[in-house]
């Protein structure tokens, strides 16, 4: 057998041996995730989950305003008969 022999069985090996360390590797993270005690939830916070209808409403005086206002090079539209003649007119 040449030296190339020797050369493509140590690759395998290699190849081989870095399969097992990580199928070894993934093996201990994943032990390490399901052994470890998780995160402790008060059960005073725990409550049975229904299925019904959702509904909230809130009531409030005040002007609405933005976080962060956007400058635009447009002008207003002050109605949706002006907004149909903006889109005609583009």
């Amino acid at each position: 057998m040449n030296g190339n022999g020797n050369h493509k069985k140590r690759r395998k090996r290699l190849i081989y041996g870095g399969i097992v360390v990580g199928i070894i590797l993934l093996g201990a993270v994943v032990l390490y995730a399901f052994t470890r005690g998780g995160t402790k939830i008060d059960p005073s916070k725990l409550a049975k989950v229904e299925k019904g209808d959702l509904a909230k409403s809130v009531v409030a005086t005040g002007k609405v305003e933005p976080i962060t206002k956007v400058r635009s090079n447009r002008r207003p539209v002050e109605s949706s008969k002006n907004f149909m003649w903006m889109l005609a007119t583009k």
